[in-house]
């Protein structure tokens, strides 16, 4: 009996010591925790971060959330003066007129924030090269400028912007955010030309990590997953298809015929259905966001947030059949646009039009 009663003893003293410890633990986690966010709270208004594309969709709503979380915000908008702007300026972001094809343009931005800088005396945090344009079409229907201005605006642009900011980044030692797109591991058929130019991107990206590593500057990639119908990056739909039919000669229409007027009218339709100008509704976007300026991200080359449908793209891509896989991405992409049109003889309309 008495070793019972010693066992018990010893067991309750065991179980108070782990309690006791346990508590302690939670205690001290729970004040670690408020700690970290009180010095969040305190050091965000010193940290300014630069977005490139706020117009609208993610730029815009990156600009919103940052703001919100407490940082000064530079905002590069193509209209400084449009919808998107505005609602900005509402918030408190300050905004500055930014075309990333033109250099002229970059420089008068990074003077921008180098004036912003001086007078908030602030560090520069961030700089998120996000400005992007998209034509959903057939590539041989696309026009040359029409290719040339996505990797113009996509690649190029980021590029040159990362150009023109070298030394504030390396004064700095800041984070260099480039959105990137899962179509960079996946090109869905319209998107061929979108998707050369965001894996090579993302190619520069991996590569530009390991040489800004050194100069103490942090470069990620951020693939935010499909949110094309909440933003107006098909906004212009109508007008790419006035210019590829402008510039398509007599034997393409014929050929394409019915096949590229169905494409030009779903794409119309889709444009017609965008949203008006606002920030995406997302948790997990503004969630990614606080990862990318606060997380440590030195182990996290990549930041990915892919949606069921992308997954399902990507896994049946990989596991189905190669024919199955093809006709699963062309549906999704064409629909029965796809499915029922049967293109002519070629050679045949060929020596139609030769005659």
């Amino acid at each position: 009996m008495d070793k019972i009663i010693s066992l018990l003893e010893n067991n309750t003293s065991l179980f108070v010591a782990s309690n006791i410890i346990t508590t302690s633990l939670s205690i001290s986690y729970i004040l670690y925790k408020r700690k970290q966010r009180n010095e969040l709270a305190r050091l965000r208004p010193t940290r300014l971060v630069v977005i490139t594309g706020c117009d609208s969709g993610l730029g815009l709503s990156m600009a919103l959330w940052a703001r919100q979380l407490g940082y000064p915000v530079l905002a590069g908008c193509l209209n400084p003066d449009g919808e998107g702007a505005n609602l900005l300026k509402k918030e408190g972001v300050t905004i500055s007129r930014l075309d990333v094809t033109k250099a002229e343009s970059i420089n008068d931005f990074q003077e921008a924030c180098t004036k912003v800088l001086e007078e908030t005396k602030t560090k520069l945090w961030a700089v998120v090269s996000n400005a992007a344009v998209l034509v959903c079409a057939e590539v041989l229907w696309q026009t040359q400028s029409q290719w040339e201005r996505q990797f113009a605006v996509n690649f190029w642009g980021a590029v040159h912007l990362t150009k023109q900011f070298q030394p504030l980044l390396f004064q700095h030692k800041s984070r260099f955010i480039i959105i990137s797109s899962d179509c960079s591991k996946l090109a869905l058929p319209g998107l061929s030309m979108y998707a050369a130019s965001k894996a090579a991107l993302e190619s520069w990206g991996r590569g530009l990590r390991l040489e800004f590593g050194k100069y103490g500057v942090t470069v990620v990639s951020y693939q935010p997953g499909s949110f094309a119908f909440s933003s107006q990056i098909f906004a212009g739909s109508a007008t790419h298809y006035a210019e590829m039919e402008k510039n398509m000669s007599p034997l393409d229409k014929e050929f394409y015929g019915d096949y590229f007027t169905g494409w030009k009218r779903l794409k119309a339709q889709l444009s017609e259905q965008l949203p008006s100008v606002q920030p995406l509704k997302s948790k997990r976007h503004q969630k990614d966001l606080k990862l990318l300026l606060e997380g440590n991200l030195s182990r996290t080359p990549v930041v990915t947030y892919e949606t069921w449908v992308q997954l399902v793209l990507l896994w049946g891509e990989k596991l189905l059949p190669r024919a199955l896989s093809d006709k699963l991405l062309t549906f999704t992409m064409n629909g029965a646009v796809d499915v029922f049109w049967k293109p002519m003889n070629y050679a045949k309309l060929c020596r139609k039009f030769v005659r």
